[in-house]
């Protein structure tokens, strides 16, 4: 699993830390266009949880203490299209 975020230059990036999470990941964004939300899938493809955004740069928080261990996708959503895409892992110790 990588952790190079995908972004595309001129609309979006997002970039989550730590990578693997244990309790929970921290985001940083930017997002031209807004407002934006964030969408996690896990493994199944299976939605785990969306967080609103707003437009600009910004930080924020996701608890994934409840997450089961695995890889996961997260994706920045804005204007109805996904612009920004994570790979991040959740561990528990």
């Amino acid at each position: 699993m990588g952790t190079r975020p995908y972004h595309s230059p001129s609309v979006a990036q997002l970039t989550a830390y730590p990578n693997p999470a244990h309790t929970a990941l921290h985001l940083s964004y930017e997002v031209a266009a807004g407002p934006a939300q964030l969408v996690a899938y896990d493994a199944l493809g299976r939605q785990v949880h969306t967080q609103s955004l707003a437009a600009g740069a910004g930080e924020a928080v996701v608890p994934v203490q409840a997450w089961a261990e695995g890889p996961y996708l997260l994706t920045l959503v804005a204007d109805g299209r996904v612009v920004a895409r994570q790979r991040v892992a959740v561990v528990h110790p």
